[in-house]
């Protein structure tokens, strides 16, 4: 998969998120840069949350990361990268102390494989995950996530047809807000 369509592709999802985000509330605007770990293979991404809706209770997110798949061909081990892009909802962080925040997220991934290691264009699956978010200023926070994702991809070019993007994974990494954190307003 080339680079221009996989931007292509995370443009148009973060589009969608802002034409669904008209209402800004207590929550505004958050990206973040993360380093992840999933099925044993190491990435790096972003993530831009949207302002949160519905009665302030929730928040749509989008992600894209580089993951290297570390696989076996012709009896030599190598890393080759392919990449990921989620779409997913997540509850509106609960302050459960004075300085952590605890959400929930649930939503939909793509997965664009290299054709070093497979033949198919992309995968499609799900994912969950629980996160904490450590505030450290108004606008910075450290966070970890973990979950599980399942999509069904097999590198089967590989020696081993290592199975990839599937099970557990952690994303750990570090957020810009751009409004004052713990206010939160129900309505």
């Amino acid at each position: 998969m080339n680079t221009k369509k996989l931007l292509s592709i995370i443009l148009i999802v973060i589009g969608l998120s802002i034409s669904s985000s008209t209402k800004a509330q207590s929550t505004n605007w958050r990206i973040d840069y993360h380093l992840s770990e999933m099925s044993g293979d190491f990435g790096q991404g972003v993530m831009i949350e949207t302002p949160s809706f519905l009665k302030d209770y929730l928040t749509f997110k989008v992600r894209g990361n580089v993951h290297y798949l570390n696989y076996d061909f012709e009896g030599t081990n190598t890393w080759t990268e392919y990449f990921t892009a989620t779409a997913g909802i997540s509850s509106t962080p609960t302050m459960i102390s004075k300085s952590i925040e605890l959400y929930g997220e649930g939503g939909v991934i793509m997965v664009f494989p290299n054709s070093d290691f497979s033949n198919s264009d992309q995968e499609f699956g799900g994912y969950g995950l629980f996160g904490f978010n450590f505030l450290f200023a108004p606008s910075f926070s450290y966070f970890i996530e973990a979950g599980g994702v399942g999509t069904g991809s097999v590198a089967e070019l590989s020696d081993n047809e290592r199975i990839y993007a599937n099970g557990f994974f952690i994303n750990v990494g570090f957020k810009m807000h751009f409004v004052k954190l713990g206010v939160r307003s129900k309505e």
